[in-house]
């Protein structure tokens, strides 16, 4: 193909700064995968306590005693995919958790999505001291909430404003709440609200735990919360 007006030929063999072009382009690519990736995991490990700071699903399964097989395979199947919310329901001690934490850990590694642990208390604290915002907290891609529609009282029509909010930016977002409770469904309904609620288990993945003393078949003592 001939050259006119100085333009380039759009057909045949790339010249070598051409394919030094595209490597550069590539390279840069990987790069900035592997870059993000890195502070994907960076971010995530800063927000999760301490306590659970190792935690993830092959240790989960390694406590005495575990959570069931079906828990642990239902989270690794979710953790693949990261895309519907996921309810963990048990009474206290029956390693919530600990579960949300090592599920979201292997999304956090194995997809490189943003993601956030928080304690649905101070999270309302945060809002009305005016430290965070709800649309800060709606856009980050996979959220933690642990222990959702906990605290002593009956929650004031501010928190449950904020609530909504949040649930409800998330639903029209399509971004994912990875949620503990061990509230009953009504219980928790009457705490979050009845849109908050319909919305947070629209398509969600619940995932029932049992406490270790009802798991447990001897005297061993070991769990996350």
């Amino acid at each position: 193909m001939s050259v006119t007006n100085g333009t380039a030929p759009t057909t045949g063999p790339r010249s070598p700064r051409q394919l030094a072009d595209i490597d550069g382009r590539e390279l840069w690519e990987q790069v900035t995968a592997a870059d993000r990736a890195h502070h994907a995991e960076t971010a995530w490990r800063s927000s999760v306590p301490h306590r659970f700071a190792d935690l993830t699903l092959d240790t989960l399964e390694a406590l005495d005693p575990p959570p069931s097989p079906e828990a642990i395979r239902s989270l690794r199947a979710w953790a693949a995919n990261p895309v519907r919310n996921v309810i963990l329901i048990g009474t206290i001690g029956a390693g919530k958790t600990g579960a949300a934490i090592a599920a979201v850990d292997a999304a956090v590694t194995n997809r490189a999505v943003a993601a956030r642990f928080c304690v649905y208390t101070e999270l309302l604290d945060a809002f009305r001291d005016g430290d965070l915002k709800v649309r800060d907290v709606a856009r980050i891609p996979l959220l933690v909430i642990d222990e959702l529609g906990g605290g002593r009282s009956a929650p004031t029509e501010y928190e449950a404003e904020k609530t909504e909010m949040l649930i409800n930016r998330r639903y029209l977002d399509g971004l994912p709440i990875v949620a503990t409770t061990n509230l009953e469904p009504d219980q928790l309904r009457s705490r979050i609200g009845e849109r908050a609620y319909d919305r947070l288990r629209d398509g969600a993945l619940a995932v029932q735990l049992t406490s270790p003393s009802s798991r447990r078949d001897g005297s061993h003592d070991g769990s996350a919360r």
